[in-house]
């Protein structure tokens, strides 16, 4: 029996649905505010992107 050969070129990938879906990146909340440099001492700006333990929130919670 002969085998069937098959056609890689005429195949075509399907693209996922979440790739389709996802959302645009956030953008950066601080270049959004126009500042330049983060000081580590300025508790105010960083309290929302560190936990009340101390641990620094991940880029794709906090943007």
């Amino acid at each position: 029996m002969q085998k069937k050969r098959r056609r890689p070129h005429l195949r075509r990938k399907r693209i996922p649905t979440s790739i389709l879906l996802r959302s645009k990146r956030k953008l950066c909340p601080f270049k959004e505010a126009g500042i330049d440099r983060i000081d580590y001492k300025d508790v105010e700006l960083l309290k929302d992107y560190v936990t009340q333990g101390g641990k620094i929130i991940p880029s794709r919670i906090s943007g």
